[in-house]
């Protein structure tokens, strides 16, 4: 599940830079939090005024300062003493956390997403528990006249992990009578969302370097419509489906596309080939 890294998050750990951590030593006694800020009024003479203090895991207290210049005082002090052997250090968000990176960067297309609710926050909803960093985005073989899908880029652990299908609701607006009094229970509106991962790239392997190669030489024969193998410029030219043919015509509904990814829509008895492309062919 990815949460994103919302301003709310940022606020909330800029706030936490006053803040320590207190670890009890020795035998681990249970100790409660009065009988920390008397050991804070007594060293320091801080008060409920000058430090919050709550219990805390893993370590056994927080204590969220309300200056910097108290908090750098309890910080630079050494360990309690014989009756509360208490140590301090800064509070960090890495505490029970294990390092991991996005490895995968994908375009995804979304189909029945209504127009009102195209937008970023829309999609870190929908794909919200397996991506993050989405951007709005457009892919060079879609023309601009189609509107029929809403595309995103964005970053997640593993294309596999993006779901097939997510139903979203968008509450209707209240009526300023209904707002007046008691309003009756607000009304829904839900959207059965159809997801597809059109391409993505792999990042836990570097890019070949220039020349490490002849694949894409035409020594291989005539180009087959497929990116390049070799993609070297990932943030600049997505690898997009490629047609099979030489049809430009403006009619052509895209329907030239490799039938090897499509939505299973239902009104289309399992196939809508207008849909179908290529997966991740670079």
């Amino acid at each position: 599940m990815v949460i994103p890294r919302s301003t709310e998050i940022q606020a909330a750990e800029d706030a936490l830079e006053l803040a320590l951590v207190g670890l009890v030593g020795g035998t681990r006694l249970v100790v409660s939090t009065a009988t920390v800020y008397s050991f804070l009024y007594s060293e320091f003479e801080l008060t409920m005024n000058d430090v919050e203090l709550r219990r805390h895991h893993p370590e056994d207290f927080i204590a969220r300062f309300r200056r910097r210049a108290d908090r750098d005082r309890v910080l630079a002090s050494r360990p309690g003493g014989y009756l509360l052997p208490l140590t301090w250090r800064p509070w960090q968000r890495t505490s029970l956390a294990t390092a991991e990176s996005f490895n995968f960067q994908v375009v995804v297309g979304m189909l029945r997403v209504p127009l009102h609710a195209r937008n970023v926050a829309t999609a870190q909803i929908i794909l919200g528990p397996s991506c993050s960093g989405i951007e709005i985005t457009r892919l060079r073989d879609i023309p601009d006249y189609d509107d029929r899908e809403f595309f995103v880029k964005a970053w997640c652990k593993h294309q596999d992990l993006i779901e097939d299908e997510q139903t979203i609701s968008i509450p209707e607006p209240i009526l300023p009578v209904a707002a007046m009094g008691n309003p009756a229970p607000p009304r829904l509106l839900q959207y059965q969302v159809r997801i597809r991962v059109v391409a993505f790239q792999d990042w836990t392997t570097p890019p070949a370097s220039p020349g490490d190669d002849d694949r894409n030489d035409d020594s291989d024969g005539p180009d087959d419509g497929r990116a390049d193998d070799n993609f070297q410029d990932r943030g600049e030219h997505w690898p997009t489906p490629r047609r099979d043919s030489d049809d430009d015509s403006g009619d052509s509904n895209c329907n030239n596309y490799h039938p090897t990814c499509y939505y299973p829509l239902e009104e289309a008895g399992g196939r809508d080939p207008s849909m179908s492309v290529q997966v991740g062919e670079f």
